[in-house]
């Protein structure tokens, strides 16, 4: 009875350890797969704007409000 007991813990351990190896590996695959993943035309351009305006900042060519002001005028292009 004892070893029918630690058979069947020893099982369920098993069961446990399968199914979280398993969840990671679907992690895993679902990371590479976002990771190689193209960015769409849009996405691209959003980016594009938000790096031109870092780069204004960081050169001196605009303020810190200049900054603020353009990028909350690109995330409020996207919500309409």
């Amino acid at each position: 009875m004892l070893k029918a007991r630690t058979l069947e813990r020893e099982l369920v351990q098993k069961n446990i350890l399968e199914s979280r190896r398993e969840t990671c590996v679907k992690i895993c695959l679902q990371w590479s797969f976002s990771a190689s993943k193209k960015n769409n035309k849009r996405t691209r351009v959003l980016q594009s704007r938000i790096d031109t305006l870092y780069h204004r900042y960081t050169n001196s060519l605009i303020t810190v409000s200049n900054l603020l002001n353009g990028l909350s005028s690109v995330v409020a292009k996207t919500m309409i």
